[in-house]
Parts: structure tokens; C-alpha cells; sequence
């Protein structure tokens, strides 16, 4: 699963918008989304993967939303990469940035893998900025949510995350327990299938994330 974090306005639910046409509330205002919205999205490899948009990070936040602000952020901290989005044309782009990595850290959520992706890039006019988000943060992709600039570098860079986080595991799972064979199977992907008696064997790749609802029926 993917959280797509970032300073308020940077343009998150846009980006889960385009991806997969939810219609999701976007609007130029403080906190449009202080609840997530999850949705499942397949990238070209056909491998599904869930796109969780979360509350914007803020300096100064009003302490009545403190409470609601950090429970909504924190499911962030529960995903496996996180799509940290940043609007390129504000003129205070890298202090949002810098921001946003500090309420990271502070959740417990800055050492999971990031991509940056700089968003808004079809209203840039003054390159610097993205130069200098460039190069402080790696994994980097320049994208606009209006003309889908950048996405095949980004679909490519969520592939890669993905895979380098992944396990192949052969499990052998109770036709009693099929719903957590048929959940890893939605979430990963499955290599080989077999039925031995009333069990299914599987040899199948999965999240980290996934691992420890696979390991009690983990085979040998």
C-alpha cells in the first residue's frame, strides 16, 4: 500500500484522482480531506496496489484538530511506501517539503522508502525550486496531475519500491482459512497454486506488510 502524504494543498487527492478516477473531494482550501480515502489501482505491470490519501500537513495547526490531524495522518505509518507530494510552483515549496519530513519523522514514519513527487510542474516558472527539491530528496519524479507529465517515471519508481519490499513465500492454507489465501492473493502475486487434499499450496510474493498474516501457514 501506498500513503500519498504531503503539505496541505500540494495536490495529493489530485494525484489519487487521476490515478484511478475516484472523484475524490479536491479543493484549494485547509484540510479538504481530514479523513483517508483508500482506493485500489493497477499498475501497468497489472499489479494491484492500494492508494491511501491522507490529511495535508500544516505549520502552526489549530489545536482543535490536533487530535483528528495525527490519528488520520498516522495511518500512513501502517503502509509500506509513501508518495510524498510536493506542490513545485508555491513559493515556499522547499519549507513545505521540509515540513512535511519533520511531521514524518515525528509519527515514526520517515524511514519507511519515499518518493518525492513534485507536483504542479505545468505551472513552474521559475526551475529552481524543482532543482533543489531534486537534490535534496532522492527518488524524484517531476509530474502534473492536469497533463500526466511524469507518470510513466512515477508508475515506474512505485515498481521498483514495490519489489524491493516483497517476499516470496510457499504456504500451505486450510480450505477453512480460504479468505486469508484469497486477501494475499488480491495483494500479491501469485507464482504457483496447487490442492493437496483440503489445502491450497501456494507459492506466492507478497508485501512485508502482508508477511505476518502468511507466516502461520508458512510450508516446512
Amino acid at each position: 500500500a501506498f500513503a500519498i502524504v504531503g503539505y496541505t494543498n500540494a495536490g495529493k487527492s489530485s494525484l489519487l484522482n487521476s490515478l484511478t478516477d475516484a472523484g475524490v473531494l479536491s479543493e484549494d482550501k485547509l484540510f479538504a480531506t481530514l479523513d483517508t480515502t483508500t482506493r485500489r489501482f493497477q499498475l501497468p505491470n497489472h499489479q494491484n496496489v492500494l492508494l491511501i490519501d491522507t490529511v495535508g500537513f500544516i505549520r502552526k495547526l489549530p489545536h482543535k484538530l490536533v487530535d483528528a490531524f495525527r490519528s488520520t495522518l498516522e495511518e500512513s505509518v501502517y503502509t509500506d511506501i509513501l508518495l510524498h507530494v510536493v506542490d513545485a510552483s508555491h513559493p515556499e515549496a522547499l519549507e513545505h517539503a521540509t515540513e512535511s519530513i519533520r511531521v514524518l519523522e515525528e509519527i515514526g514514519a520517515k524511514d519507511k522508502p519515499i518518493i518525492t513527487v513534485i507536483n504542479k510542474a505545468d505551472k513552474v516558472e521559475d526551475k529552481k525550486n524543482l532543482e533543489e527539491l531534486r537534490y535534496r530528496y532522492p527518488d524524484t519524479v517531476v509530474i502534473s496531475t492536469i497533463t500526466k507529465q511524469g507518470y510513466d517515471e512515477l508508475f515506474r519508481l512505485m515498481i521498483e519500491k514495490i519489489q524491493s519490499l516483497r517476499k516470496v513465500m510457499e504456504l500451505r492454507i486450510p480450505q477453512s482459512h480460504y479468505h486469508v489465501a484469497s486477501e494475499l492473493m488480491q495483494e500479491g502475486r501469485v507464482l504457483e497454486t496447487e490442492y493437496e487434499g483440503n489445502d491450497i499450496l501456494l507459492t506466492i510474493e507478497i508485501p512485508q506488510s502482508l508477511e505476518y498474516k502468511a507466516l502461520p501457514y508458512k510450508k516446512g
